[in-house]
């Protein structure tokens, strides 16, 4: 039995459940795919499942999404992280509409013009959603294939290369999904589970090289620490509180927040930030992990009637807070309410 043969009649029997999954006559849905490859940059599956169908449900179909507003989007999409994401998806659906008539494109060419979408994406999509053949390489896949044919340190160019006899020119939205599911569920980093494996009689570094797949864990680097000034500004009039619209560009792109200084390595460079403002109260700091690195976050409080030292506008907690970042709900949290 080829093995392409192998993995859809395993994906047939095996697959994952998955709400991106649905088929409309047969068909799968783009724009539900689209959606769910950008939310699965960066995070896990069961991570995105419950953001995803609380997304569909607000914005069923891309013209929903087009005519919403990017404050609407980026309140909805709070709490999952990355939000450069989120607002390259609605940029992506300003343009379908209007370029493509709202209908999405299948070529890889075409759709990596557009937004938020790369490589990967561009593939996975076109593969995924048009059933065209479309090499699309995740870190499972890339795992998947190393392995299969023991060959540890080829980039993703060559991963694809490999693909051309794993890809069912028939049914090659589905190899692609096989293959994804296979490295989540069976083909894992560590203690993979090869005994369930429909691959086992043709893997490579099972037969010749075992003890690769049992390396252990690199030791993770410690994180570096960097520091930071936040200023609560409460207006004495309604005690709503004082925000900022943070540029596009960065960690918590578009998302409101309190007036915080930038995050330097070094405590002496914040000695600057509110070095005028002489009736600042010191609260206490925050600690707040991210991916690469810790950051301990001075916070400051004054009360004024009137503030104009950065450009931004009196908010109330409750009108504010579902569009704050989860380090600026943490301040919230624990220094206003």
């Amino acid at each position: 039995m080829k093995i392409n043969t192998k993995i859809l009649k395993w994906y047939d029997l095996e697959k994952r459940d998955l709400p991106w999954r649905n088929r409309v006559k047969g068909n799968m849905d783009p724009y539900l795919i689209w959606i769910s490859e950008i939310m699965l940059q960066q995070t896990t599956v069961n991570a995105v499942i419950p953001y995803f169908n609380k997304f569909i449900k607000v914005y069923p179909n891309i013209f929903k999404l087009a005519n919403s507003s990017l404050e609407d989007v980026l309140i909805l999409w709070a709490g999952l992280g990355y939000y450069a994401r989120a607002r390259n998806l609605y940029k992506c659906s300003q343009i379908i509409i209007k370029n493509y008539n709202g209908i999405f494109p299948h070529k890889v060419v075409e759709l990596r013009k557009l937004p938020g979408i790369g490589d990967y994406t561009a593939a996975a999509i076109s593969s995924i959603a048009f059933n065209r053949v479309s090499f699309a390489v995740d870190v499972n896949i890339h795992r998947v294939i190393s392995r299969l044919f023991n060959e540890h340190n080829i980039s993703n160019k060559e991963i694809k290369f490999f693909m051309k006899n794993l890809i069912s020119d028939i049914r090659p939205g589905d190899s692609t999904e096989a293959l994804m599911d296979i490295g989540s569920q069976i083909c894992k980093k560590t203690l993979p589970k090869c005994g369930l494996c429909p691959l086992r009689k043709d893997c490579l570094t099972l037969k010749f090289n075992h003890k690769k797949l049992n390396e252990k864990k690199m030791i993770k680097k410690k994180k570096v620490n960097k520091y930071g000034k936040c200023i609560i500004i409460k207006r004495l009039l309604d005690k709503h509180i004082y925000f900022i619209r943070l540029p596009e560009k960065g960690l918590f792109g578009g998302m409101l927040s309190l007036p915080v200084s930038e995050w330097v390595t070094k405590k002496e460079s914040l000695s600057k930030f509110f070095k005028n403002k002489g009736l600042l109260k010191f609260n206490g700091e925050i600690k707040h992990e991210f991916s690469h690195f810790k950051l301990i976050l001075y916070i400051y409080y004054i009360e004024d009637k009137k503030f104009s030292e950065f450009d931004g506008k009196w908010i109330s907690i409750e009108r504010a807070r579902p569009q704050l970042s989860s380090l600026m709900k943490k301040v919230i949290d624990k220094f206003v309410i």
